[in-house]
């Protein structure tokens, strides 16, 4: 799991993985071989693409975010093109083989250029682990996929009440979700007590505490 987690280890680990498979491929591994190489370049794959975009979620402002996301896409559409372009010149030079080690070159060489930059961006992002732990506990949010569940976290206002203080009253316009951190809230209707709730770390109440 990469949640809450610093990723600059798996990124750089997928990419010289997903690098080195490729590369092997150029080599007669039999068909068996090939199949397990075929499957550690998706699940590397994979992992890079979810670790890359959990760092750059962390990195961006969340007003942000749509817009960087709209230019992640735009380069990757670029490169797509560039390999395109590139994969029929290697071929032609030197065959299939040259193809896959020329391809399977271009990840260490951006981990050379950008590795640095790379963890210091890592180490630099802030990681929301408690809002993380706050919205995992709460069985809506449990199954998010990491992405997902790290935005939201990052994307969370915490609000600090003073005793007696009212958070929100019936008939106000519902434009916010709230989830109790610390702490405990009556809850009125019409005037009238109907339950108390707490975090979701004590025991359960008849109603959903949020």
């Amino acid at each position: 799991m990469l949640v809450g987690r610093r990723l600059g280890k798996p990124i750089l680990g997928s990419a010289l993985a997903l690098s080195a498979a490729m590369a092997m491929l150029a080599v007669d591994a039999g068909l068996a071989g090939t199949i397990v190489l075929l499957a550690a370049i998706g699940a590397s794959s994979q992992l890079l693409n979810v670790a890359t975009r959990t760092l750059l979620q962390r990195s961006v402002p969340a007003h942000l975010i749509s817009r960087i996301f709209g230019i992640q896409e735009g380069l990757y559409m670029a490169g797509l093109a560039a390999g395109s372009l590139l994969v029929p010149l290697l071929v032609y030079l030197g065959g299939s083989k040259l193809a896959l080690i020329g391809t399977a070159a271009v990840l260490p060489l951006a981990a050379l250029a950008c590795g640095r930059s790379l963890f210091k961006l890592d180490a630099e992002a802030p990681v929301p682990v408690v809002e993380i732990s706050l919205l995992r506990s709460l069985p809506l949010f449990a199954d998010l996929p990491v992405p997902a569940i790290e935005g939201l976290a990052a994307a969370l206002t915490m609000v600090e009440m003073a005793p007696g203080d009212v958070l929100i009253r019936q008939g106000d316009e519902g434009d916010a979700y709230y989830v109790i951190a610390a702490g405990e809230f009556d809850v009125f209707q019409d005037d009238e007590f109907r339950r108390r709730s707490r975090p979701r770390t004590h025991p359960p109440a008849s109603q959903p505490d949020c």
